[in-house]
């Protein structure tokens, strides 16, 4: 058992997913915007809920 964990903590760093890279500085611009524009979409939105108000 003790020789055993060892290969299993390697086996168990090996598993692991690759992680997405993360967003440049244009991309995040980019995702910023496009959230600001979804913020005044949803501002704006009328439904019967907020109709009323």
């Amino acid at each position: 058992m003790i020789r055993a964990l060892p290969i299993l903590l390697l086996l168990a760093a090996c598993n692991r997913e690759p992680q997405p890279e993360p967003p440049t500085a244009t991309e995040n611009a980019q995702l910023d915007e496009a959230g600001a524009m979804l913020d005044n979409l949803a501002a704006n939105d009328v439904t019967p809920t907020n109709a009323a108000q």
